[in-house]
């Protein structure tokens, strides 16, 4: 697939990407989408549009894409467009380090005694009544908080979590680039995973490092892993990754859910890991499929609308 570089682009030519040899029907649907990393490289901008090109032909819609002044542009057919929005839906995939829970102990145990303080001062509604005011023991638990989970939040309750931790007497005791990401929530359990992950403007690790991934079997013979294998030139990097965090945890996070926190046990020489999450071969495929689409830069869409018939 041959794009045209940004050199002819800057010269008010767009590239165009045909996603079908021929359009069996007139386009008559368009979406406007603008990246909202402005400064990203062509490379990054030009992978993120074949991922959006390969999302819409696995959908039977055949598109053409172009760029113009940063605006992606795309047209076709009305014909099963509504599956199309989604496509630009970014489904970020990630690897980030993380904080061990016992550097966090002190912090949430102040937090902990803020949530308490506003409790125990919430102001009278009613006579006998007082305002409803969450304390952070009634919905995390942090009895077996370890490795980089600091706790587990109460399912359904994830929202009041983040609205405690975000107070700004709470974020005063948090380190500067500390992101609390929640775990996947399991079938029947009453709780889901709060990881402490090293937030940054740029991850160790982003889709654009790897190849396709891959699945197979797990050890135990009995369920499945999603294999990442890294590219050629990303591999070192991974190394060096690995080697900086023995004995410590690695969030691999699609989504803004971690699908796993592996420690790692020492540096990783050539480029693979894997994600090993209990899956079926249809979860781990279904996994597969969404780590191999996810776009490298995020996208906004900015209009949709029908076009008007010649």
């Amino acid at each position: 697939m041959t794009f045209i570089k940004n050199k002819i682009a800057a010269f008010g030519i767009f590239f165009m990407l045909t996603l079908s040899g021929c359009a069996q029907q007139p386009p008559c649907y368009q979406i406007k989408a603008e990246f909202t990393d402005r400064t990203a490289s062509e490379k990054l901008k030009e992978a993120t549009i074949e991922k959006i090109g390969k999302r819409l032909k696995e959908r039977n819609l055949d598109a053409d894409i172009k760029i113009e002044n940063n605006t992606i542009i795309a047209k076709m057919p009305c014909e099963g467009s509504d599956k199309a929005p989604h496509c630009f839906y970014q489904d970020k995939f990630a690897i980030y380090e993380t904080y061990q829970t016992a550097e966090l102990n002190a912090a949430m145990d102040g937090i902990g005694r803020i949530s308490d303080s506003i409790a125990d001062n919430a102001p009278e509604i009613a006579e006998g009544y007082t305002a409803y005011v969450i304390r952070l023991e009634e919905i995390l638990n942090r009895e077996f908080a370890e490795g980089a989970v600091i706790g587990y939040c109460k399912t359904g309750r994830s929202e009041e979590f983040m609205k405690l931790v975000n107070l700004p007497q709470s974020k005063k005791l948090l380190p500067a680039g500390l992101s609390f990401v929640f775990g996947l929530p399991e079938k029947n359990q009453p709780a889901i995973a709060v990881y402490a992950v090293r937030n940054s403007d740029k991850a160790p690790v982003t889709i654009y490092m790897l190849e396709e991934t891959d699945v197979v079997r797990s050890y135990n013979k009995i369920n499945y892993d999603v294999m990442l294998q890294f590219k050629d030139n990303y591999k070192a990097a991974w190394a060096a990754l690995t080697r900086k965090n023995t004995q410590k945890f690695l969030a691999i996070v699609l989504d803004g859910r971690v699908l796993s926190c592996p420690m790692v046990t020492g540096p990783i020489e050539g480029g693979k890991a894997a994600i090993s999450a209990n899956m079926d071969r249809r979860q781990a495929d279904a996994m597969a499929e969404r780590i191999n689409t996810s776009l490298p830069l995020e996208v906004l869409i900015t209009e949709v609308k029908l076009l008007e018939q010649k």
